[in-house]
């Protein structure tokens, strides 16, 4: 007989948080904590059990209501996520960042309609224990009157606590009717001065109930819930069917992605749209550019400019010509960029002869034998780029580091990239990250977070390079990313939104070929690289342009605004 799933989600996972480390008075008092609440050390702050049964023993005065529990428990971990994040980075120490981190996760995880429902179950079921044993402890004390006026007081304290507590401004969950008929018969049951223990057939019947409910339930965290939803599950004969919508979530899982949670993290210094966000909370104008970028996309704009490009390719992936070198290298066709592509699909012709071909999920096997071959010949093209390839890291943009670490080279946080692409000056840069296969996805989340930081670190370095100069004219300059994942390519651009935050926008994604059945994609190859070498050829030129700025040779006028006079 098969089991029935766990629908609950995974407990938050501590990311290098130390599982002994607990909150000592002074962080409690510079957070606002109540003294009972989350005493602990932090690896049990995601079992329920523990959570409960902690603050039951450390409370004199407790809820008396298991929703008003809840609602204490999802405040505090919202209120030190929010008093940390505000904190200056230069003074947040690294086990308060990964505090942060999991407090953020954790706020998530206990807004989870199952975790909820559990937690009150359990909260209901110990709470009564400790008030019926707090009860009889005081009778032996005092006297009968003495021990009522006690509990009276106790309960009115309780009570004020939970009247208070309601007006929190914090999201409150929906209590399942399976629970909520059986918080009835525990009240009757109390009333008659009885606890009743749930059998394991009851709790079963309870768990196959609230187990479908929750499905037919719109989705909790679904700010707009009039949307429909994207997916529908059905629990029958204990087994789980998911099903998908066809209007709902029609992205690949090939592409660079950041969780829910990873853009709160992020959104006070970036302004980010991916293609594979389900919900965006960027401006209409980052909304708009994204917009462009895909109808370009869809129209191979920028192969068009390429005299003669796609007449060429179509010449090449012809059957009389395909995988017929001399012929390729014969076909009409004139310029840089056809040059280049003539070296890229000779390279295609050999991966195509392979006895067996090329595996994507094998990452640096499909890196070095069928990225490296592209971009390489892109920079000879281009003619100002060169590149460096496996673990390499660009020395310039560590170096904007050096104040905020007290000039320590040490301190400063190093990340390696796959590639890179660079001219003579280093004023410009091209990164590659290969995440490899989709199973690996949160390798591929990490190395999102590597190009947000590694494009932002080399535009904070242009930023310093050229204080003098023209804010218009910096505001010009992107810098390019390059996503791999499996045989995926996605380019993100980043710049500077404003003079707090980073802009990064995904702008073309293709398929690499390395086998004849795939020998279509190629045109979307091309289309990524003809729109890649605008993107280094415009901000190469705005660069110069900031270089004869910042030395002089342009002189600005006195309503220019400078880059030192907007940052500084």
């Amino acid at each position: 007989m098969s089991k029935k799933p766990n629908l609950k989600p995974a407990p938050p996972n501590l990311n290098k948080l130390k599982g002994s480390y607990t909150l000592d008075d002074s962080l409690r008092e510079k957070l606002s904590l109540t003294p009972n609440i989350l005493t602990g050390s932090v690896k049990t702050w995601s079992n329920i059990k523990d959570v409960v049964d902690d603050y039951l023993d450390h409370s004199e005065v407790w809820e008396a209501q298991p929703q008003q529990f809840v609602l204490m428990l999802q405040t505090s971990l919202k209120t030190i996520n929010n008093i940390l994040s505000k904190q200056p980075a230069s003074s947040t120490s690294t086990t308060e960042l990964l505090l942060k981190q999991y407090c953020s996760s954790l706020d998530i995880f206990y807004h989870h309609p199952k975790i909820v429902a559990d937690l009150k179950l359990y909260y209901q079921k110990k709470e009564l224990k400790k008030r019926d044993k707090d009860n009889l402890q005081q009778a032996h004390i005092q006297s009968n009157a003495t021990a009522s006026a006690m509990v009276l007081e106790k309960s009115r304290l309780m009570e004020e606590g939970s009247k208070k507590r309601l007006f929190d401004e914090i999201e409150d969950e929906d209590d399942c009717p399976v629970l909520t008929e059986r918080k009835s018969k525990d009240r009757s049951m109390k009333s008659a001065g009885a606890e009743e223990e749930l059998t394991i057939d009851d709790i079963s019947e309870i768990s196959k109930q609230y187990e479908q409910s929750l499905f037919d339930a719109e989705d909790p965290f679904n700010p707009n819930p009039s949307v429909s939803k994207s997916q529908y599950s059905f629990v029958k004969n204990g087994k789980r069917f998911d099903y998908h919508a066809p209007s709902k979530n029609l992205i690949s899982p090939k592409k660079p992605a950041l969780s829910q949670s990873d853009h709160g993290y992020l959104s006070d210094l970036f302004e980010i749209r991916l293609s594979s966000d389900l919900r965006t909370s960027s401006s209409s104008a980052t909304q708009t550019i994204f917009e462009a970028y895909r109808d370009e996309q869809y129209a191979n704009a920028y192969i068009k400019s390429h005299e003669g490009a796609i007449s060429f390719l179509n010449s090449a992936l012809d059957s009389d010509n395909f995988m017929d070198t001399r012929k390729l290298w014969t076909l009409p066709g004139e310029g840089k960029f056809i040059d280049m592509m003539r070296h890229i699909l000779t390279d295609y012709y050999q991966s195509c002869r392979r006895s067996t071909p090329i595996n994507p999920s094998h990452e640096r096997t499909f890196f070095c034998e069928a990225v490296v071959p592209i971009f390489k010949n892109f920079g000879i093209m281009v003619g100002s780029l060169s590149g460096s390839w496996c673990e390499k890291q660009l020395v310039e943009s560590r170096r904007v580091w050096l104040p905020l670490k007290d000039f320590r080279v040490s301190g400063i946080n190093r990340k390696l990239l796959d590639g890179i692409l660079t001219n003579e000056a280093e004023t410009l840069a091209v990164m590659l990250e290969s995440s490899g296969s989709e199973a690996t996805t949160p390798h591929s989340i990490d190395d999102t977070y590597k190009q947000l930081k590694s494009t932002s670190d080399f535009m904070k370095y242009i930023i310093a390079k050229y204080k003098v100069g023209s804010l218009k004219t910096l505001m010009k300059i992107q810098i390019p990313c390059v996503s791999v994942i499996e045989n995926c390519l996605t380019l993100c651009l980043t710049s500077v939104h404003d003079n707090s935050k980073w802009k990064f926008v995904e702008a073309r994604t293709c398929t690499i070929p390395t086998t004849r059945a795939e020998k279509k994609q190629w045109i979307k190859v091309f289309e990524f690289l003809a729109f890649l070498k605008h993107v280094v050829e415009k901000s190469l030129a705005q660069i110069d342009q900031l270089e004869n700025e910042s030395l002089g040779y342009v002189e600005l006028g006195s309503e220019e605004l400078l880059v030192k006079d907007y940052f500084l």
